[in-house]
């Protein structure tokens, strides 16, 4: 683990339902100890690193075999959540290095949010050409593009998140995901980076016609609950957020 990421164990009853969690910091913890332009030379020294790997090929790989599935040629827009604050995490760099080369590889409309960003990050994010969203809209956004990939790192793989938990504790806590599962193709990523911890897990999920062909019409009017997350979890609610930016 680098001395840059800073985690905590959380502790399930089960003990297949162990796993490392990164701990998330609060707007006002972060100290800017470096200038804006500094911030972007280093983003763009691992940027050059992260061409360099071969988890990049992989990556390209995998996106352009989603593609290739969907009958589409290209990523007309990126929507970014939870990325993190790049100028102070290892992993939360590379992963946005991986952001910007997706981006070059298919000329893509980026938009990125995190309520975490601090006030030179949003600077950075701006100079690179990413239009940094003003509001917490919580991931509740209508996506209106079909050639849309959502990008948010910390996610994962939704098998594995499956396999790291009992079926009604993962209709209860992520119902979303739980209702959208059977109707997703996940392709899984070969974690070959140098730097493990920045794309742990991570792999592309698609929706195909031929699954969306199988969802029963009533599906897309059903309203499952949401989560009513607790202080100490790590989604930041859109009030929560309104508090720190005050």
């Amino acid at each position: 683990m680098n001395n840059e990421e800073e985690f905590k164990l959380v502790k399930y009853k089960n003990h297949r339902q162990s796993k490392p969690q990164f701990k998330i910091k609060t707007k006002r913890e972060v100290i800017e100890t470096e200038s804006v332009d500094e911030i972007i030379n280093r983003i763009n020294t691992t940027t050059q690193h992260f061409k360099e790997s071969p988890f990049y090929q992989t990556l390209l790989s995998a996106l352009n075999k989603a593609l290739a599935t969907l009958n589409l040629n290209g990523v007309a827009e990126i929507i970014c959540y939870g990325l993190g604050n790049f100028s102070e995490h290892l992993s939360s760099k590379y992963q946005l290095a991986a952001l910007l080369c997706i981006k070059l590889v298919y000329s893509s409309k980026v938009l990125i949010y995190d309520p975490l960003f601090t006030k030179h990050e949003i600077e950075c994010l701006e100079k690179l050409d990413l239009h940094v969203l003003k509001i917490n809209d919580e991931g509740k956004r209508c996506i209106n593009n079909y050639s849309t990939l959502v990008f948010m790192p910390h996610c994962n793989s939704w098998s594995e998140l499956e396999c790291q938990t009992t079926d009604a504790l993962f209709q209860l806590t992520v119902p979303c995901i739980y209702m959208l599962k059977p109707y997703v193709r996940e392709i899984h990523l070969k974690n070959n980076f140098h730097y493990p911890n920045a794309f742990s897990g991570t792999s592309l999920h698609i929706f195909t016609q031929e699954k969306l062909n199988t969802v029963v019409e009533h599906f897309w009017k059903s309203k499952p609950k949401l989560v009513n997350f607790n202080k100490d979890s790590d989604f930041i609610t859109a009030n929560e957020s309104d508090k720190n930016a005050g």
